[in-house]
């Protein structure tokens, strides 16, 4: 009885290795990069931030350490 129900599950695990994995590994795979493409696409419609050009004339203040000694 044991060694019945053990060949079926080993009958089973070795047809899922062999039939069903492969199967599973190229649907995800397959998925994973359908997903990809899609967040790509969508950061090429996006239009580029524009950047927040600061003024020039804000520049920080000059210190000689020359003269505080």
């Amino acid at each position: 009885m044991i060694s019945t129900i053990l060949v079926s599950f080993l009958f089973i695990l070795i047809v899922f290795r062999r039939k069903i994995f492969p199967w599973l590994l190229l649907f995800f795979a397959n998925r994973l990069m359908k997903n990809f493409q899609e967040k790509v696409q969508e950061a090429q419609q996006k239009p580029p931030k524009e950047s927040k050009a600061k003024p020039a004339n804000k520049m920080g203040e000059y210190i000689d350490y020359e003269e505080i000694d």
